[in-house]
């Protein structure tokens, strides 16, 4: 299979694969299961500002122009997006319910229309398994890219192009139904992750100097305006400060993590990135009951150990440890499942 998105070739078993893709792929899951354990202001804002275009960036980096582009992206993303959402939606509407009520500004129906129409893009929007609205986002934004390399050619007025219409759309807070909104507020990411793809893989090979100089400038740029704007979230389309001060942040962030980024191959930050969907799509139900094991074990109350960067540190790498033998299974027995 080749590579059509951030996630495809799971089974490649190392052949062809780059190792830095793996790797941001892998840092990018760890953030995502943290950014969801952890109820620290701090930790989660700072985390939220940059982990999900993070991966709408390699997405970019991943990107392939292939004929047939919207069939074959279907079959690899909206496939395990369905399956996963009636999957979690199963067993939070028979099991999970009963020990967690549905709040008060959606209701079941609500959530299953919503795996096949997504209208609510609250905060409840696919609350048996939050991370769903990905996958939707990321074939739009995909697709969108697709066309846009079709019809208007240059990567500078493509870049232009998708600035302008994210911008629009996040400034005004346009809301769209099926992620659409979500999809083009990621477009920019997109188009810089295949631009940028070249210039970060060599980035290795640059002078020591040059590096520290422009590692060093990117991480005092992104605490600067960390502190001035306060992040963000994507899903929400939620800015405290805008759309631009967001972008401008995230920007930072993937830069700084891209080029930190080891491009040699490590095998535990290699079978993460390899797995990254599975875990994606299978980390947060888990998550849930590892926290409340977690809080009777310790005799620690959920909230306080959420708030705590230290335990939630703990319950991340737990939540991790527990999901390895679950990823192999559905690789070896499920594989259908994810299209792999």
């Amino acid at each position: 299979k080749e590579s059509y998105y951030m996630t495809a070739n799971i089974n490649s078993g190392g052949k062809n694969r780059v190792p830095l893709y793996d790797n941001l792929k892998a840092i990018g899951i760890v953030l995502v299961i943290l950014g969801h354990v952890t109820e620290n202001n701090a930790l989660g804002g700072a985390i939220y500002a940059f982990h999900m275009p993070l991966f709408f960036f390699i997405s970019g980096m991943l990107y392939k122009q292939r004929d047939r582009y919207a069939i074959k992206l279907a079959r690899t993303v909206l496939w395990p997006y369905f399956v996963f959402s009636i999957l979690s939606f199963a067993y939070w509407s028979i099991i999970e319910i009963r020990m967690r009520p549905v709040p008060a500004d959606t209701s079941v129906l609500e959530q299953f229309t919503n795996i096949f129409y997504p209208i609510n893009m609250g905060k409840n929007a696919h609350i048996m398994n939050v991370v769903l609205w990905f996958l939707p986002a990321l074939y739009l934004c995909s697709v969108t890219y697709y066309y846009l390399l079709r019809r208007i050619g240059g990567t500078k007025a493509q870049l232009t192009a998708a600035m302008i219409i994210a911008i629009i759309l996040q400034c005004f807070k346009i809301q769209l139904p099926l992620c659409i909104p979500q999809a083009l507020g990621a477009l920019p990411f997109f188009v810089l992750g295949h631009m940028l793809n070249g210039k970060i893989r060599n980035f290795e090979n640059a002078a020591t100097k040059k590096k520290y100089i422009v590692y060093s400038m990117t991480i005092v740029i992104f605490i600067l305006l960390w502190i001035y704007s306060q992040g963000g979230e994507m899903r929400l389309m939620s800015y405290p400060m805008g759309y631009i001060p967001y972008l401008a942040i995230a920007v930072c962030c993937i830069m700084a993590i891209s080029m930190a980024c080891p491009g040699k191959h490590i095998k535990a930050l290699s079978f993460l990135g390899c797995n990254s969907l599975a875990i994606m799509l299978t980390h947060e139900p888990l998550k849930r009951i590892i926290i409340k094991m977690y809080s009777v074990v310790t005799s620690i109350d959920m909230d306080i150990a959420r708030e705590s960067v230290f335990h939630s540190i703990v319950i991340t790498c737990i939540v991790i440890l527990v999901l390895c033998p679950v990823i192999i299974f559905l690789r070896k027995y499920c594989g259908f499942l994810l299209r792999v």
